[in-house]
C-alpha cells in the first residue's frame, strides 16, 4: 500500500520547500524520522526566538513583526505532527 503526504524541507525560516513524496511499508520509518527532523528544525528556530526575548511561546508565537511567517510555522508543524500520526496509525 502506497500514501501520498506532504512532506516539508525547513531550510530556514525564508526558504521552505513543500514536496509530495509517496510512502510505502520499506521507507515509512525513514520519512517519518526525516519529518520529525524537519519538526525540530522548527521548533529550534521558535525556542532561538523565545531566548532573544522576541516571542514568549512556542506553541502559540506572538510578535507584530513576524506574526504571518510565526503562522505560516505552526500551521506547518502542525501538519508535520498530523502526516507523522497518519504514517504511524497505517503503518504501525
Amino acid at each position: 500500500m502506497e500514501i501520498e503526504i506532504t512532506a516539508i524541507r525547513y531550510i530556514d525560516n525564508k526558504n521552505i520547500e513543500l514536496i509530495p513524496i509517496h510512502v510505502n511499508e520499506e521507507r515509512h520509518k525513514l520519512v517519518i524520522k526525516k519529518l520529525e527532523n524537519e519538526r525540530n528544525k522548527i521548533i529550534s528556530y521558535l525556542k532561538s526566538l523565545k531566548i532573544d526575548g522576541e516571542i514568549k511561546s512556542i506553541f502559540r508565537p506572538k510578535n507584530k513583526k513576524l506574526q504571518e511567517n510565526l503562522d505560516y510555522l505552526c500551521r506547518l508543524k502542525k501538519e508535520i505532527k498530523r502526516n507523522i500520526e497518519k504514517l504511524k496509525t497505517i503503518y504501525q
